[in-house]
C-alpha cells in the first residue's frame, strides 16, 4: 500500500511535505486495505479515520451506537462546547466495523491507546507518515479532487483554517489564492 502514497507540497509556514494518499486512488486504497493481511481492529481504524477524516482520538472514542443506516456522529470537543460531527462511512468501513465481534452497543470499537496507533501506522506505512496524514490531511485532499467543492466549504466540514486547506491544492502564489477566494 505504500506506493499509493504520495508526498503533498505545503506552502504555509514552510512546514515539511507531508505524506498522503493519493486522491485519485483512494477507492483502490479502500479495496487494497480490506484484502491486507493486517490485523481487523487497525484496518476498521484506518478506514473510519480516511472516511471521515477523524482525529486518532475521535476514531477512538467510536462506538456502536453512534452509528445508524452507515452515518456516523462523532463527538467532537472544541474548546468548552461539545459539537457533534456527522460524515457517511465508506462501505468497506461498514464492512470491516461488522466484522468486529463482541463489541457492546456502548462499548468502544478500539480498545487500544493512540500510542498504538502511532506505531502501527509507522510500522505498516513507514516513517515520515502519520495517523493525521493518513486519515485526516489525504481525505481533504480526497474531497478537494474528486467533489466539485471549493477550500472553504471543505474548511468548514473539516473544523480548520482556509488557508491551510488551501495548501492542499498545490497553489504557489498569493495571485492563485486570490482567484479562489473571490
Amino acid at each position: 500500500m505504500r506506493d499509493l502514497l504520495i508526498k503533498s507540497q505545503r506552502i504555509t509556514g514552510g512546514r515539511k511535505p507531508i505524506t498522503v494518499i493519493d486522491p485519485s486512488r483512494v477507492e483502490e486504497f479502500f479495496q487494497r486495505l480490506r484484502d491486507s493481511d493486517l490485523p481487523l481492529l487497525l484496518k476498521a481504524f484506518i478506514a473510519v479515520s480516511l472516511s471521515g477524516g477523524l482525529r486518532v482520538s475521535e476514531t477512538l472514542s467510536l462506538r456502536p451506537c453512534n452509528i445508524s443506516d452507515g452515518i456516523a456522529k462523532i463527538k467532537v470537543l472544541k474548546k468548552k462546547v461539545t459539537v457533534y460531527r456527522e460524515f457517511n462511512l465508506h462501505p468497506i468501513a461498514q464492512e470491516l466495523l461488522n466484522q468486529i465481534k463482541g463489541v457492546k452497543n456502548y462499548a468502544r470499537y478500539f480498545s487500544f491507546n493512540r500510542n498504538t496507533v502511532y506505531k502501527q501506522i509507522k510500522r505498516v506505512f513507514g516513517n515520515g507518515t502519520s495517523p493525521h496524514s493518513i486519515a485526516r490531511h489525504s481525505h481533504i485532499s480526497y474531497l478537494l479532487h474528486t467533489k466539485n467543492i471549493n477550500h472553504m466549504k471543505v474548511a468548514r466540514l473539516m473544523e480548520i483554517n482556509s488557508h491551510v486547506v488551501a495548501s492542499y491544492n498545490h497553489l504557489n502564489t498569493r495571485t492563485e489564492l486570490k482567484k479562489i477566494w473571490k
